[in-house]
């Protein structure tokens, strides 16, 4: 049976001698939408907490756009906004958060986490991003988010709220129908409604325009103004992250998607939540998810009232104090070829073991950084064990057959590639070539990926 090349992605084996006296440093990659790129700065913050240096990578077409929301952070070292930016050679570890992977997968074999769409279902979005962390020793409740403000200058009326009424074309469903009344009658109490948002946020109807409005406002200048408006109104979108972010008390709708998986962990801001009937799930794990328009305007309206009455707003937690470097665990153990070939053969089952096995890996590696003849033996050592594990995980992505699954087995075996098993995962490449496409089921479950 073919084995592991030794030294396969080319890492310098003596790097652990030469930083054991620096901290390691992690790469955090964020990606998909603006409230997911948000709800991975807690991450960030949680790695550096337990001491390590942390660059933070936004993984998107318009990364300029957000990154200023990220700048003079003292937890974070760099900022990218490209991949061809980044020398993965410099990291000894990598996060990939929530949303697509571009960088975090060029580090070691073995020494980078993912999370996945089912973690972030089954934990919440906030959870999930924060559970390489943890598995690395973080303990307690979630760090605070990072985010910068720029308030200089900032016109803010008394009683101002803001109000976030657009979606993404692509997510109309979570439009509610009735801001638009909703906004009138928080006028009409005595309070200045701000809408905010982008062009593409603008109802057909123009009814924004009797407020004021504030399209397209720089990040940092947006959260300067969700920290000192009285409320904050809206749905499950990028803003409405940030809001949770800052702190501000407000008022979230959501139906179509999980509140308990998507909704800002701040307790600032009340949810009101349209739950499935009958055959109902909900996006993106279900096709038929429920209607936002169920919520009536007057439950709604019922809901906003009471926040303007009494906007609570809670003091932030004090973090634990920084370590003064990251704390390894010489007794950290791989899973042996016997536990990998017995492994749950379901997705959940491989990205489990994927997660114990680096987590492992990483501990082990701490524990030997000042040994660079132990990092070298280690690292050979964790490079085999996750090349086994990708090979095991492309032979469960390929039997589930589905476009989804195939291209998350193709996945696997580069990974395996990496790790050094080039017979092995070549013959696993030509094993999934012959699958005939018109073979495939239906992808009717995304989360089986």
């Amino acid at each position: 049976m073919a084995g592991p090349n030794p030294n396969p992605s080319g890492v310098d084996e003596e790097r652990g001698s030469a930083l054991a006296g620096h901290r390691p440093r992690c790469l955090v990659e964020a990606s998909s939408g603006l409230g997911d790129i948000i709800e991975a700065t807690p991450t960030c913050h949680a790695l550096w907490l337990l001491g390590f240096d942390v660059d933070l990578v936004v993984n998107r077409p318009d990364a300029s756009r957000i990154v200023p929301l990220f700048e003079n952070i003292p937890v974070l070292g760099r900022v990218y906004t490209q991949r061809d930016q980044i020398d993965p050679a410099r990291y000894d570890l990598a996060v990939a958060c929530f949303g697509p992977t571009q960088a975090a997968r060029r580090v070691s074999p073995g020494f980078w986490f993912s999370v996945t769409l089912r973690d972030v279902i089954r934990e919440g979005l906030l959870s999930a991003n924060l559970t390489p962390a943890r598995l690395l020793g973080y303990v307690g409740d979630a760090p605070g988010h990072l985010v910068h403000l720029d308030d200089a200058a900032l016109d803010l009326p008394p009683r101002s709220v803001v109000v976030h009424a657009g979606s993404d074309p692509k997510g109309a469903y979570k439009r509610w129908p009735h801001w638009e009344i909703v906004c009138d009658r928080v006028r009409d109490e005595g309070f200045h409604v701000i809408v905010v948002g982008t062009p593409l946020d603008r109802s057909p109807s123009g009814w924004e325009q009797r407020h004021d409005c504030r399209f397209n406002l720089p990040l940092p200048r947006l959260a300067a103004l969700l920290r000192g408006a009285h409320a904050y109104l809206g749905a499950d979108s990028g803003v409405s992250h940030l809001a949770g972010a800052i702190g501000i008390p407000g008022l979230l709708l959501f139906g179509p998607t999980d509140p308990r998986s998507y909704a800002p962990a701040s307790p600032a801001l009340r949810v009101l939540d349209t739950p499935p009937r009958g055959d109902e799930g909900r996006y993106p794990a279900s096709r038929s998810f429920p209607a936002i328009e169920r919520l009536d305007l007057e439950t709604v309206y019922n809901e906003v009232s009471r926040i303007l009455d009494d906007p609570r707003r809670f003091a932030p937690r004090k973090p634990p104090l920084r370590r003064d470097a990251p704390i390894g665990d010489a007794a950290a153990r791989l899973p042996s070829a016997a536990q990998i070939d017995t492994a749950p053969r379901t997705p959940d089952g491989i990205d489990d073991l994927l997660k114990r096995t680096t987590s492992a890996a990483i501990l082990g590696w701490l524990a030997r950084r000042g040994d660079a003849s132990a990092v070298a033996r280690w690292r050979r050592k964790v490079h085999g064990t996750v090349g086994l594990v990708h090979l095991r995980g492309a032979a469960i992505r390929r039997a589930l057959r589905t476009g989804i699954s195939q291209r998350r087995a193709r996945f696997h075996l580069r990974q395996a590639l990496r790790a050094g098993y080039l017979v092995r995962a070549s013959a696993g490449r030509l094993a999934l070539a012959a699958t005939k496409r018109s073979t495939l089921r239906p992808e009717h479950d995304p989360l089986h990926r």
